[in-house]
Formats: structure tokens, sequence, C-alpha cells
């Protein structure tokens, strides 16, 4: 991405902190947007097949809003505690071809996940690991003059990551993997950026009822929030 750009897009999030109406909920499924009946919490990759998962990350923005700007959030993938990410989950560069992990900003109507951005926007995603968690951190907005409006109580979505099934010859096929949803900046104005982390924001893979994220949850426990209140 052009470097000016993605300048106007960091500047945009990073714009000063507003006084908030209400509480954003992150919600994070597999398979479909939260609140669907297709939507689940914990999935199996089988290795060796050509198919893709999706993880969708939606959110409750908490207000309403004459405009939504655009969002920056960051992705934990935490191998088992105590474990290593297989090298599978060692990605360098997630934006060459042939990236196991991709990360989108647009629509899909097959699954009724409909973004608050009707007009085009600019974004990209990074990626970097330690030897027990890959992190993946997003950011995307559009213009002031064609952003949306959002309203309590109604569930958009900001992006999608789609994870390819790993060959059974890879190291971390069929690892089990907690995805946490760590925190988000979402920007209503370029006055007003909210930061979130609270909602729905633990999913996994390969891990029976959730199992792999129960240590993870008290360590990465959601601070109090606490509206804050605009600069003088």
């Amino acid at each position: 991405m052009h470097r000016g750009l993605m300048l106007a897009v960091a500047l945009t999030l990073l714009a000063g902190r507003a006084a908030a109406a209400g509480e954003p909920r992150l919600l994070l499924s597999w398979n479909a947007p939260y609140g669907s009946p297709r939507a689940l919490e914990n999935i199996a990759a089988a290795c060796d097949s050509a198919g893709l998962d999706t993880l969708y990350l939606s959110f409750d923005p908490g207000r309403d809003s004459p405009t939504f700007l655009g969002m920056s959030g960051t992705l934990y993938f935490h191998a088992a505690g105590g474990d290593s990410l297989g090298s599978f989950w060692k990605i360098d560069d997630m934006n060459t071809p042939g990236s196991p992990l991709h990360v989108g900003f647009d629509s899909d109507s097959a699954r009724a996940f409909q973004t608050p951005y009707e007009t085009q926007g600019a974004g990209q995603g990074r990626y970097d690991y330690t030897i027990g968690s890959g992190r993946l951190r997003m950011i995307y907005a559009v213009p002031e003059n064609g952003a949306s409006p959002v309203k309590s109580g109604r569930v958009y979505g900001l992006a999608r990551v789609t994870i390819r099934h790993p060959h059974s010859g890879a190291g971390g096929c069929a690892q089990p993997i907690c995805v946490e949803w760590h925190d988000a900046s979402l920007a209503f104005t370029t006055s007003g950026v909210v930061d979130a982390n609270r909602g729905q924001r633990w999913v996994s893979l390969n891990s029976p009822n959730g199992k792999v994220c129960d240590s993870f949850r008290d360590t990465y426990a959601p601070k109090t929030w606490k509206p804050k209140s605009p600069k003088p």
C-alpha cells in the first residue's frame, strides 16, 4: 500500500479519544457472522484438504453514530500453554502469494456479512510470531466524506480472516489453537476513537469445547471499560 495512504489511515485511527455513549462489543466466530445459525466457536481443520476456514470479525457499536470511519485491531493465535507453534503458523510475510493467511475487509453476501464500509477504503494486515503465539495486526479506514452511519444493537462486519488447511506434513497440522481477538480501536469520527476489548472474543481450532483457550482467558482478561472524556 502507498506509504502516504497508510499514514492517512493511521492518523484517522489515532486522532484522539472521545466520550463514548456505550460499550462496543467485539464478536468473533468461525464459518459465518456472529449470531448466524451457521456461526461456530470451535472447529476442527481437515489436514490435506483444499478448504479454507474463515474467521468473521464483527462488532456491535454500542451507540448510534452518523459516521463510522474504520478500525485497527489485533488477533492472536495461541498454541496450548507451554507448547510451541508448528511451522504452519510461522509466517514470515502473509502478503506474499501462497500465504496460508489472508485478511479482507469486504462484505460476504453469501454469509450475510455486511460491513459498514459503503465506499472504498484502504488497509492491510501484518503478521509476526513468537515461540508460542502468532499475531495479526489489521488496519482499515474509509475517507471521512464517504463514511456511513451505524446503529447500536446491530452487528456489522469489520474483517474476514481466511486460513488455508495445512498439509499433514506441515508442523502444526491438527494443532490446537486458541484464537483471541485481543482488542480493537473503532473510529466513529476523526476525533472519536473508542477502544474495545469486550464481547465474544475467543474461538478455537482443533480443540473440543475450546479447552485450549481456558488458560488464556484469565491471563488476558479485559480491563474494566470506562468512557473516555474528550480533550478540552
